[in-house]
C-alpha cells in the first residue's frame, strides 16, 4: 500500500502540476492569438506549406521530417525531436491574379454574345495587392512515457481570401439600391490543432507516427447569382440579379500517419497518408435580390411579373449547414546527405482534389414565402468537380557555418480546377511552379529565418459558359486568368 501511495503521490507531484499548468495557459494563448491574428486580418492567400524549413526547400520533406512541422508533412519524424518548438512568423504576401471576363449569353436565334452586367474586356484585380498578416504554429512537447513521443501541433493547412468587383447591372437596368461593390468574395482559415504520437519502433532504423486533426474552420462565400426570368420584356430584365453569401463556421476530423525508414545513416526514406476531414459547417445563407425600377413597365407586364418592377431590394436569410471536403494526401519522400553539410531531398505527393465534387447547402427551413419560386436548394448549389493532383518537389540544404542552414526547393503542382466550373473565386489559375530561397541562424534556443518564395502560374483562357448540372445558370467564368506571386516569410522559432 505504502508504495501505491507514494506512486500516485508522485503521479500529483508540484513539478507535474505546474508542467500541466503551463501547457493549459499555453494552449490557451495559442488558441487566442490564432484566432485574433486571423479575424484581424482582411484578406490572405492559400501557403504551399507548413512550417519555414519545408517551405525554403520547396516541400521536399517527407522524407526529413526534422522539425515539428513533420507534425504535417510526416509525423514518424517527431520520434527524433529533442525539444518543442514554437514559431512565430511575419508573412507578406503580394498576389498578384489577373482576369479580364468574358462572360455573356448567347441570342438564341442570331448567336451573338449579349451584356448581362459583367465587366468585360477589362483586367480587374482583387483588393489588398500586398498582404501582411502574422502566424504562429509549433509543436509542443510532451514527457515521453514507455518510448513514446507526445505532444499537440498547432498550425494553419488552408487560408484563401480574395475580394472581387466584377459584376454591375447591365445599362438601363435601374435601381433604386446601388449593388455592392464587393460582389465576389472568399474568406477561409482553418485551424489544425493535432495531438501527435510517434514512437522509434527500431533503433536509429525506423520510426511511426500517428496525429488527430481537430480542425476548426471559418468560412465565407458571396457572389452574383444570375435569376433568369423568361419574362420576354426587354433583354436587359431576362436576369435579375442576386447577391448571395454563405457564411458559417464548423469542425471536422481526421488523421495522419507516418513512417520514416533510415537504411544508412545518410539516406533516409519517408511515407505519410493524411485523411480527408470534412467539415461540417453551419451558418446562415443570405440573399438579396435587386428589382429594377421602370413603373411604365410595371402597369404594363402581365400580372405574374407585376410589383418586380418597382425597385427596392427583396432580401431574406435562412439557416443552412453545408459539408466542406478537404482532400486526403498521400506522399513518398526521400533525403539523402552526400557530404555531411549537404543533405537532398525529393517528394512526390498525390492530393485527392476530387472530394471538393461541390458545394451543396442543405437549408433546415423552407424558404420564406417572399422568395421568387425559381430560387431553389439546387439553383444555390455551387458545382466544383475538382480533380486529383500529383506534385512534385526538390529541396536542399547546405551548412557554410555550423549554426547558419542555407536552403532552396522546386516544386511543380497542377491546378485541380477543370475549365468547365473554374471562376475568380478558387484562382488557382493553372500549373504553377514554385522556386524557395531560405537561410536560418541559430543561437543557442533561438532561430531566425527567412524564406523567399517565387509561384508563376500559367495563364488560362476559358471560351464559353458551362452549366453542368443543369439548373439554367453557369457554373464557370470565361475570359482570361493570369497570376504570379512573391512570398516573403521573417521567422522567429524558439527551442525548449
Amino acid at each position: 500500500m505504502k508504495r501505491k501511495q507514494v506512486k500516485f503521490l508522485n503521479f500529483f507531484s508540484m513539478e507535474r502540476i505546474m508542467k500541466v499548468k503551463f501547457f493549459c495557459k499555453l494552449f490557451v494563448f495559442i488558441f487566442f492569438v490564432l484566432f485574433l491574428f486571423n479575424q484581424a486580418l482582411p484578406s490572405g492567400f492559400s501557403v504551399s506549406g507548413v512550417g519555414s524549413k519545408a517551405l525554403s526547400m520547396g516541400g521536399a520533406f517527407r522524407g526529413l521530417a526534422d522539425d515539428w512541422s513533420a507534425a504535417y508533412w510526416n509525423p514518424a519524424g517527431l520520434a527524433y525531436l529533442g525539444t518543442s518548438e514554437i514559431s512565430a512568423s511575419y508573412i507578406v504576401l503580394s498576389p498578384r491574379p489577373t482576369y479580364m471576363p468574358d462572360v455573356s449569353y448567347r441570342d438564341t436565334h442570331t448567336y451573338q454574345k449579349y451584356d448581362i452586367g459583367f465587366k468585360n474586356g477589362i483586367k480587374w484585380y482583387p483588393e489588398d495587392k500586398n498582404i501582411h498578416f502574422p502566424n504562429f504554429s509549433g509543436f509542443v512537447k510532451l514527457k515521453k512515457f514507455g518510448g513514446f513521443t507526445t505532444g499537440l501541433a498547432f498550425y494553419l493547412p488552408y487560408t484563401m481570401k480574395y475580394n472581387w468587383d466584377l459584376y454591375q447591372p447591365p445599362v438601363g437596368y435601374e435601381t433604386t439600391s446601388p449593388y455592392p461593390r464587393v460582389d465576389h468574395l472568399i474568406d477561409l482559415d482553418v485551424f489544425d490543432f493535432h495531438p501527435t504520437i510517434a514512437k522509434e519502433v527500431i533503433k536509429e532504423k525506423l520510426s511511426l507516427g500517428l496525429g488527430i486533426s481537430v480542425q476548426f474552420a471559418n468560412f465565407t462565400l458571396k457572389r452574383t447569382t444570375l435569376l433568369h426570368t423568361d419574362s420576354s420584356i426587354q433583354r436587359i430584365y431576362d436576369n435579375f440579379p442576386i447577391d448571395s453569401k454563405l457564411d458559417e463556421d464548423g469542425w471536422g476530423f481526421g488523421f495522419n500517419l507516418g513512417v520514416l525508414f533510415k537504411p544508412t545513416p545518410k539516406l533516409k526514406v519517408g511515407a505519410s497518408y493524411r485523411s480527408q476531414v470534412t467539415l461540417d459547417l453551419s451558418g446562415k445563407t443570405n440573399l438579396s435580390l435587386y428589382l429594377p425600377l421602370n413603373i411604365k413597365l410595371d402597369s404594363l407586364v402581365s400580372p405574374e411579373y407585376r410589383g418586380l418592377f418597382q425597385g427596392g431590394v427583396l432580401s431574406w436569410e435562412v439557416d443552412e449547414n453545408v459539408d466542406l471536403k478537404l482532400p486526403a494526401e498521400m506522399g513518398i519522400g526521400i533525403s539523402y546527405q552526400p557530404l555531411d553539410k549537404l543533405t537532398l531531398a525529393l517528394d512526390v505527393s498525390q492530393t485527392n482534389w476530387s472530394a471538393m465534387d461541390k458545394l451543396e447547402p442543405k437549408f433546415l427551413l423552407p424558404f420564406p414565402t417572399s422568395q421568387p419560386d425559381a430560387v431553389t436548394p439546387q439553383t444555390l448549389q455551387i458545382p466544383l468537380q475538382w480533380e486529383d493532383v500529383v506534385r512534385y518537389s526538390f529541396g536542399a540544404e547546405y551548412l557554410p557555418l555550423k549554426k547558419l542552414a542555407v536552403r532552396g526547393g522546386y516544386y511543380s503542382d497542377p491546378s485541380p480546377v477543370p475549365d468547365k466550373t473554374f471562376g475568380p473565386l478558387f484562382p488557382d489559375v493553372g500549373d504553377k511552379k514554385g522556386i524557395n530561397f531560405g537561410l536560418s541562424y541559430r543561437f543557442n534556443s533561438i532561430e531566425l529565418g527567412y524564406n523567399y518564395e517565387y509561384l508563376n502560374f500559367k495563364e488560362r483562357k476559358i471560351n464559353q459558359l458551362e452549366d453542368i448540372n443543369g439548373d439554367g445558370l453557369f457554373d464557370n467564368y470565361p475570359g482570361w486568368y493570369k497570376m504570379n506571386m512573391h512570398s516573403s516569410y521573417f521567422t522567429f522559432i524558439y527551442h525548449f
